[in-house]
């Protein structure tokens, strides 16, 4: 199949207002539901008051549906053309799977699952719920190669989980701030190298999370996998708790922070496998700590928190502008960081000198993973699926039945060009 088509660069605003309601106002959520919810909060209403809108009308879990994979891939499109009709979303992130780079887009399929080439990416981990998904999956895999290789070598890690304290009224960026600065603290001087010797410790991979909750606001926490030697005792356990504790209670007070508590601020879950689920297990039985630090995309929040991503959601159901400025304030303060990131050297020593360097999210997300050609998109039928709204469509029909239910779905919404038709008929 091939077409042709018209630019799509002018039609991003109005495709992206065909997903959602204008703003105040209801809209379908991503999740396929209608909000029973008031629009807004009353301009009048206290700050306090983000404590007692306990909407969570996308705090569900993602696998209660016949196709969870298909379903989490049209829920991760729908809330990307969502934060395409932001104003604010940077141009690059609007473009993405929406403008061709070439003249043409294409539809692959492997392991069954279908998906388009030749569509720009933007390769951001914390705003966009497509490149998110890919780039998580990614990382996830190659620390799960990295730990199985780890622990065939006879050594051990831990997963360690460290919190802030933190209130409602706390900016976001002031969070963040403070948990990059407890970490500079525990890596840093003679008495970390002192426990890193003492326990065996490797290196590290650390990744960083955020969740929202209404009674105390933001929730940004590090995982933290520490590489060691062998398995650690119980004294050695305490001490990294105390160490961590005591850099982390310094930088609270730096920061103006009420001191963390021994329970909660940091949380240890020593000798844990790379192969087999810990005692954090939340996902099924096949969740390693390689996808507890990595898949932040697959999370939802606790029964009182929600997800960014589920923040987007929530505002465009809702049009609680509340919502909107949580996700602008989580924009503003991810910008310029790191969701995972590897101590120096750690990787070289787990996988090995001759493994390539590390690839950028980026480049992680444009990754192609050479699946079979289905059919070939020319422009102007490419314009008109999207206007349909049937992208996710498209990948469903060619993934279960290939060209001819691919066809069929383009001919039935009216989106062929002459020039797909008479292609079509050159290939009958």
């Amino acid at each position: 199949m091939a077409t042709t088509t018209y630019p799509t660069a002018g039609s991003r605003s109005p495709r992206a207002r065909d997903v959602c309601a204008p703003r105040g106002g209801r809209a379908r959520s991503a999740v396929g539901r209608r909000s029973s919810f008031s629009s807004s909060a009353s301009p009048d209403a206290p700050a306090n008051a983000l404590s007692r809108y306990r909407r969570k009308v996308s705090n569900h879990p993602l696998v209660t549906c016949d196709d969870p994979a298909g379903w989490r891939r049209g829920a991760r499109m729908n809330l990307r053309a969502l934060g395409a009709a932001d104003p604010d979303t940077p141009e690059r992130q609007r473009n993405c799977g929406a403008v061709p780079v070439g003249d043409r887009v294409e539809i692959r399929v492997k392991d069954g699952s279908a998906y388009y080439c030749g569509l720009e990416t933007c390769g951001n981990v914390w705003l966009c719920p497509v490149c998110s998904a890919k780039i998580h999956y990614r990382r996830a895999a190659e620390l799960r190669d990295a730990l199985s290789t780890w622990e065939a070598g006879g050594h051990a890690a831990s997963l360690v989980t460290i919190t802030v304290p933190h209130d409602l009224d706390d900016p976001l960026s002031k969070l963040v701030d403070t948990e990059r600065a407890a970490w500079k603290h525990v890596t840093a001087g003679a008495g970390w190298q002192r426990l890193k010797r003492r326990l065996g410790i490797a290196g590290h991979i650390i990744a960083l999370e955020f969740t929202w909750g209404d009674e105390n606001g933001w929730h940004p926490h590090y995982h933290v996998l520490l590489v060691h030697d062998q398995d650690l005792n119980a004294a050695c356990i305490a001490a990294l708790h105390a160490h961590i504790h005591s850099r982390l209670a310094a930088a609270c007070g730096d920061h103006g922070l009420r001191q963390p508590d021994q329970l909660h601020a940091v949380r240890v879950d020593p000798n844990v496998s790379g192969t087999a689920a810990g005692a954090y297990i939340a996902k099924g039985g096949d969740w390693t700590p390689a996808e507890e630090l990595t898949r932040g995309d697959l999370k939802t929040g606790r029964a009182r928190g929600r997800t960014p991503f589920q923040i987007l959601a929530d505002y465009y159901q809702t049009g609680d502008t509340r919502d909107r400025d949580l996700w602008h304030e989580y924009g503003d303060a991810t910008h310029g960081l790191a969701a995972v990131r590897w101590s120096r050297s750690t990787r070289s020593l787990i996988l090995g000198t001759a493994v390539s360097s590390e690839r950028t999210d980026e480049e992680l997300a444009a990754e192609e993973v050479n699946g079979n050609l289905v059919t070939v998109i020319l422009t102007p039928a490419w314009s008109r699926i999207r206007r349909a709204g049937l992208e996710h469509a498209v990948l469903v029909a060619a993934a279960r039945e290939g060209l001819n239910a691919v066809n069929a779905l383009i001919r039935q919404a009216d989106c062929a060009s002459h020039d797909h038709r008479q292609q079509e008929k050159e290939q009958r």
